[in-house]
């Protein structure tokens, strides 16, 4: 009996290191496992971060471009402001003409035609449109009620600017930026600042909208023949439209800022001096990241 409790005793012994060095082998197989991914990870996955990374550098050093030494002068001559604010203006002198004076107007042969303001910027509701009696041709066959003067101060009474008439430069510049809009690898927060952007350009398009609508009940006081409409200056609608204007700079600035700190061109290169001993040298300084290229 002492035997067979003996040999029954070593064979749980047996039974028991058995499971021992299952539970051993499984581990240091998982261990393996977890070692060799992350090996696997660091190597495989570091050549994508690297060419996200120069996707991102290419794309924010192109942006960069649209900001950096700009003031806001430069900024507003992206656009071309005056541009916008030119053929809009001369599209409400051609509309107060033809209402007043009969005068023809070919709008092809005008600074606001299809070639040179290739968008239109729609400003009223359909079902707020403005009077449009002023655009027809007059009639020269039968009595014209609209010689009066009466009625043409009552039709123009309820002009209101339809469309504004978006010059070429301006689609370019909005074009660039939904370009950039559009690249998924942007961080959110330029995404959010470029939007922003593109917004304060546009607000000065609504904004010129309100200054033309509101100087129209002007022009009849102002311009009371054609002799003076043709010698009319800008100037006093320019002082208003500039009075206003929501400046470009203050978000181009903050733009110039994010991309400098989201690639911090001083720690890359203590960080790549550190990592490649080649760029470790006594002399003559570390070369510059590729990031060291966004600085001014």
């Amino acid at each position: 009996m002492a035997f067979v409790s003996q040999v029954k005793q070593a064979m749980d012994y047996l039974e028991l290191a058995t499971k021992i060095v299952q539970i051993a082998f499984w581990a240091i197989a998982s261990a393996v496992a977890v070692l060799t991914y992350r090996h696997a990870r660091r190597t495989v996955l570091q050549p994508i971060r690297t060419e996200i990374f120069k996707a991102q550098l290419q794309a924010m050093s192109q942006i960069m471009g649209l900001f950096l030494g700009k003031d806001e002068l430069a900024l507003r001559r992206e656009f071309d402001f005056d541009a916008l604010f030119h053929v809009n203006l001369w599209r409400l002198i051609d509309a107060y003409a033809m209402n007043f004076f009969d005068v023809q107007i070919d709008p092809e042969s005008r600074p606001y035609n299809w070639k040179d303001c290739p968008m239109r910027m729609g400003v009223r509701d359909s079902d707020n449109r403005p009077s449009t009696s002023h655009l027809r041709q007059p009639n020269q066959d039968a009595p014209h009620p609209k010689s009066d003067p009466r009625v043409r101060n009552a039709t123009w009474s309820r002009y209101q600017t339809e469309f504004i008439y978006i010059n070429r430069k301006y689609c370019e510049a909005e074009r660039n930026l939904n370009t950039f809009l559009e690249n998924p690898l942007l961080p959110q927060r330029l995404v959010g600042l470029l939007t922003e952007y593109r917004w304060t350009a546009a607000q000065n398009q609504l904004l010129l909208h309100e200054i033309l609508d509101a100087a129209a009940p002007e022009l009849p006081e102002k311009y009371t023949t054609l002799e003076q409409l043709e010698r009319i200056s800008p100037d006093w609608l320019w002082n208003r439209y500039m009075h206003d204007f929501k400046n470009l700079k203050p978000v181009a600035a903050e733009i110039v800022t994010f991309i400098r700190d989201y690639f911090d061109p001083d720690n890359l290169a203590k960080s790549q001096e550190l990592t490649d001993p080649s760029l470790n040298r006594t002399s003559g300084g570390v070369p510059p990241s590729p990031a060291g290229q966004l600085k001014r």
